[in-house]
């Protein structure tokens, strides 16, 4: 019986030193910047599907979008935060977007958020490549 009671606190320790998915380093920075950076993302507003629109992201911190001047971006977790003519983020539900995928912008002019959907994304060359 003896046994038995050392064996299960041993095993109890054991798993209470177990590395908790907690503390390690988070790189979602990287895994959302990985899937931007020098890509042409095609996308379309969702309460009017005829508003399509694009925005590129370079390795730089550049963007560009085809209805706002141009502006610096940086990624935060599953955020993309512009500042154009205005603050804009960009909400993402995951690291890796592709085709089919929905995110929200939000800004000043648009607190409540805008829903869009990715039509497309795809890699563009930069100039002097």
């Amino acid at each position: 019986m003896k046994h038995l009671l050392l064996t299960t606190i041993a095993a109890v320790v054991l798993v209470g030193c177990g590395e908790s998915q907690h503390t390690k380093p988070s790189n979602e920075s990287l895994k959302l910047k990985d899937t931007i950076v020098n890509k042409k993302i095609y996308f379309s507003l969702n309460s009017n599907l005829n508003a399509k629109f694009w925005a590129s992201f370079n390795s730089e911190g550049v963007t560009q979008h085809s209805a706002r001047p141009d502006g610096k971006y940086h990624v935060e977790g599953l955020e993309i935060k512009v500042k154009d003519a205005e603050s804009v983020r960009l909400v993402f539900d995951k690291h890796k977007i592709s085709e089919g995928d929905t995110f929200k912008a939000y800004s000043d002019s648009q607190p409540s958020g805008l829903e869009f959907t990715i039509n497309k994304v795809e890699e563009f060359k930069t100039e002097g490549k």
